[in-house]
């Protein structure tokens, strides 16, 4: 039952995380580069939270150390394709390639690698779930040219997301596994390694771009003024710029300790729970309370298809518990 409760308080936290970081990016976020300083700043707290949990012990071995390496190169690879693909395409087709690859791939390896034997309940949940993931697409209009690098990106996504959640298993299933809180530790040490140069190298080539663009841009007349913004755009913009900064923040912050909190569950849950259980009831979660949350809180439209796509997303994940 602790191990069902584990899954259930990773994708709550995993969403709730999803949500602060839209929120964030909606109305704080000043284009690519602060969407490149998020995974810096997560990094520092993903170090530094399990260290304190831990009494600032770290353990190691070259396996471990290896792993979480290649965790935080796949995590790194996976936020930046994940921009790209946003750009390029559609959001939804993106995010249902990111659930799909999460869910199916740890699935796979469990029953080839693990010898895991999934219930009829469980295969039952995973069909549901997989369905529910396209039932949103069916209304997309079939007009809608789909580029051949959109496509390539989402695959890479598929299989980013899901080796991200295989790496984690084979860490915590071994016998040369270090305890969970210094592989996540290590795991921020590494993100922050690869994701600061990254920042860094973007803001450097941001500097020279806005350098030279300045001089023709102020001999330009403005063509068209930018659109007036309403709701709560109109009420953020009015703040004073020190609060808005402390607000966005504090935005990062929570989101930051939300999914560290989330990630140490899975990977405690990982230990011992059968992969064909665990990452399934994550993403089922997943979608249900990201669904939710876009309507409540973004007003995103609840169309029917979306409705349905909750519903059975709902059931898929309840089947797992069986």
């Amino acid at each position: 039952m602790i191990n069902f409760l584990l899954a259930f308080y990773a994708f709550f936290a995993f969403a709730v995380n999803f949500s602060v970081v839209k929120f964030y990016q909606k109305y704080f976020a000043d284009g690519l580069k602060s969407t490149l300083l998020y995974p810096v700043i997560y990094s520092v707290a993903m170090t530094l939270f399990p260290l304190v949990l831990n009494g600032f012990k770290l353990q190691a071995n070259l396996f471990a150390v290896l792993m979480a390496l290649l965790l935080a190169f796949i995590l790194i690879m996976q936020n930046i394709i994940t921009i790209f693909a946003y750009k390029n395409g559609k959001v939804s087709i993106s995010t249902m390639f990111l659930m799909l690859g999460g869910m199916l791939l740890p699935y796979i390896y469990g029953i080839i690698f693990s010898s895991e034997k999934p219930s009829v309940f469980a295969i039952i949940g995973m069909v549901v779930l997989t369905v529910s993931l396209f039932i949103p697409l069916i209304e997309k209009k079939q007009s809608e040219k789909v580029k051949p690098l959109f496509i390539f990106l989402c695959l890479i996504i598929f299989l980013l997301n899901g080796s991200n959640g295989v790496v984690c298993v084979i860490h915590q299933k071994s016998a040369s596994a270090i305890d969970t809180n210094s592989f996540l530790a290590w795991c921020g040490i590494f993100q922050f390694a690869l994701s600061l140069p990254v920042y860094l190298v973007y803001s450097l080539i941001s500097k020279a771009k806005i350098k030279n663009a300045a001089p023709a841009a102020a001999s330009e007349p403005v063509l068209a003024s930018l659109p007036e913004k309403t709701g709560l755009e109109k009420r953020l913009a009015s703040i004073r710029p020190i609060y808005k900064t402390l607000i966005s923040i504090a935005c990062v912050l929570t989101a930051v300790l939300i999914s560290c909190s989330g990630s140490l569950s899975q990977l405690i849950a990982a230990k011992t729970m059968d992969s064909t259980v665990l990452f399934p009831i994550i993403t089922g979660g997943m979608i249900v309370l990201m669904s939710i949350s876009g309507s409540v809180l973004f007003k995103e439209k609840m169309t029917l298809s979306i409705l349905i796509g909750i519903i059975l997303s709902a059931i898929g994940t309840v089947l797992f518990i069986f």
